[in-house]
């Protein structure tokens, strides 16, 4: 038997997409109970909010698996904490996410600020803290069931 050698790699090769295609329908036998690549096909999605043409907010989301995961909710700062932005892009998601047949949606925010307030607010419950977490702050994942 060889050595094993552990390879830094500089980028994807072909060799590598390969082997993603070989092995991945056998692990995910093991774990889901299905070889089909096409169950974690994913999706992106961006909404924008405009008033006179000009954008005030963005929602940037994927769904995969049947989850929807919101990655960002931003609001010109002159529309935040007014409810007429965040609140309909908010929902739209969820919307888009009831019509891709999602059964959970999920998000991260900064843990006891003025987004997860508004979040729980909107019936997103905590399913866990991530101590420590990107720039050294604590953040909640929160979910909330379709």
């Amino acid at each position: 038997m060889e050595d094993l050698k552990l390879i830094h790699e500089k980028g994807f090769q072909p060799e590598m997409k390969d082997f993603y295609l070989n092995e991945w329908p056998s692990a995910n036998e093991e774990v889901f109970g299905f070889r089909d690549q096409s169950n974690w096909k994913m999706e992106e999605h961006i909404l924008t909010a405009r008033i006179g043409g000009e954008i005030v907010g963005i929602a940037q989301f994927r769904i995969i698996g049947g989850v929807g995961y919101l990655s960002t909710l931003l609001v010109k700062e002159e529309y935040r904490g007014k409810g007429f932005v965040g609140q309909p892009l908010l929902k739209q998601f969820e919307t888009i996410a009831k019509e891709k047949q999602c059964h959970k949606l999920g998000l991260k925010a900064y843990k006891n600020s003025r987004a997860a307030n508004f979040f729980a607010k909107h019936g997103y419950q905590e399913e866990g803290i991530l101590k420590n977490d990107i720039h050294g702050i604590d953040w909640v994942f929160m979910a909330k069931f379709l």
